[in-house]
């Protein structure tokens, strides 16, 4: 079951309050690919009309850390469903089932199709790079210091 913390808004921008939901098992794609992703139900963010990818900030316990999250369909794999996967940035424990808190960031790109799995991958490290890189989206734990 997943949660919305949000206000209602029909803004293209997204806006500035957490969100929470389960993470669900996910076919494993980002993975596969090198950027295993936490899986939520994309109604979570039914009020937000722009799609694409975004920085955010993922709070997991008592510990925030940077993320790039995607919603939006999976076009490369010719899927129309819309989705909402967070690769979480210096991260790499099993959290299916937990509660995962999110707020949006800075828009990073629009969904877009790839000729290539090498293509997407090099997108990838790029989307991920500039998640690193937002502002306002940082990691508070020492303990996780790598």
């Amino acid at each position: 079951m997943s949660e919305s913390r949000t206000h209602r808004t029909n803004s293209a921008a997204p806006p500035r309050s957490w969100h929470s939901g389960t993470v669900l098992r996910g076919d494993q794609y980002g993975r596969v690919l090198g950027f295993p992703t936490a899986n939520l139900d994309a109604a979570i963010l039914k009020t937000i009309k722009k799609e694409g990818v975004y920085a955010c900030s993922v709070r997991l316990g008592g510990d925030i850390y940077r993320g790039a999250l995607y919603l939006g369909p999976r076009i490369v794999l010719r899927e129309t469903q819309r989705v909402l996967e967070i690769h979480i940035l210096d991260f790499g424990q099993e959290i299916y089932g937990k509660i995962l808190n999110f707020k949006l960031g800075m828009f990073i790109r629009p969904p877009e199709d790839f000729d290539s799995i090498a293509d997407l991958k090099i997108q990838l490290a790029k989307d991920i790079a500039a998640a690193r890189a937002a502002r306002g989206a940082r990691r508070s734990s020492s303990k996780h210091a790598g």
